[in-house]
């Protein structure tokens, strides 16, 4: 059995209209030893089906419907259900976890600068917030990708403005893509 190094977890409900663009956003990705967990958080809308057909096209997506109870409850079903590896019958985690939000989607890169950085607790790459009406950016945090890998650098990083902990090589600009 394989042990994919990365888990992206996508929590999921009534977004049948940005969903699509999410998955192959990820799908696409350079790096590709990861799996997808698509948690369907009781949608009403055509987006559990989304999710279902998604899987059925590759082996590495696996869907969860629950019953709606938020996207805490969601994202914990997608961590009860990460693959691990097991040695000597005990589960070892040995890969990172990346949250997704579907209305989201991620330049082809976003995973290769997880990888190419396993030393971090904690990778930040930037986004871009658009009108999707016009296609028009309406603000935009271009960042190279930080890294923390320490408590002190995590607040460095979230809670004082603008502050570098470590760089990476950025990505391009225009692939920098999120809402």
């Amino acid at each position: 059995m394989s042990f994919p190094k990365i888990s992206v977890i996508v929590p999921v409900y009534n977004v049948e209209q940005y969903l699509p663009r999410c998955i192959d956003s990820i799908l696409s990705q350079t790096f590709t030893d990861f799996e997808l967990l698509l948690i369907d958080d009781g949608s009403t809308d055509k987006s559990g089906m989304i999710c279902d057909e998604y899987a059925k096209k590759d082996n590495r997506i696996r869907v969860f419907h629950k019953k709606n109870g938020g996207v805490s409850s969601a994202r914990n079903v997608g961590l009860d259900n990460v693959t691990y590896a097991s040695r000597e019958g005990v589960n070892i985690l040995n890969k990172y976890i990346l949250f997704v939000d579907s209305d989201d989607y991620l330049c082809l890169q976003h995973l290769q600068n997880y990888n190419d950085n396993l030393n971090a607790d904690i990778i930040w790459q930037g986004y871009r917030l658009f009108d999707q009406m016009s296609g028009v950016t309406i603000s935009e945090k271009r960042a190279e990708a930080q890294f923390a890998s320490n408590k002190k650098a995590c607040v460095d990083l979230f809670c004082k403005p603008h502050r570098q902990v470590r760089s990476a090589t950025p990505p391009p600009p225009s692939s920098v893509l999120g809402a």
